[in-house]
């Protein structure tokens, strides 16, 4: 005997075999019907959804960005503004113990402090510096 003798095949198309089961079912009152549209219209809900959630997240993403560059820029600010004071309370304690050194009227100490500051800029270099010279 050889070998498969004896057996049966059958070649059936997917189709035409989904076609037999649905029939063989409406004929037992049951009525099946199958629609693409059934399954890929929820993967297409679930897709603009993780679409949503991913636009949600890069608005979020930018805000928290914005948020940090706007608190750096800030303290930066802050911290201009606070050296500001610091320098000007140094220049007006250098001047007045300029003062007492030289026990002159205030004008002559606006004079000598315009100076002095022009002296600096001019070669860069610090009030501290120009004082220590002297």
């Amino acid at each position: 005997m050889a070998v498969g003798a004896g057996l049966r095949t059958h070649v059936v198309g997917l189709r035409e075999d989904i076609n037999r089961i649905v029939a063989s079912v409406n004929r037992k009152g049951i009525v099946i019907r199958v629609r693409a549209s059934d399954f890929t219209q929820p993967l297409g809900r679930m897709s603009a959804k993780a679409n949503e959630f991913t636009k949600s997240l890069e608005a979020s993403n930018a805000r928290v960005i914005a948020f940090g560059a706007s608190a750096a820029i800030i303290g930066g600010v802050t911290t201009s503004f606070a050296q500001l004071f610091v320098q000007a309370q140094k220049v007006e304690k250098i001047l007045t113990d300029i003062n007492v050194v030289l026990g002159t009227t205030a004008s002559n100490l606006q004079k000598f402090g315009d100076s002095l500051f022009k002296v600096a800029r001019n070669t860069s270099q610090a009030l501290e510096l120009q004082l220590k010279r002297l």
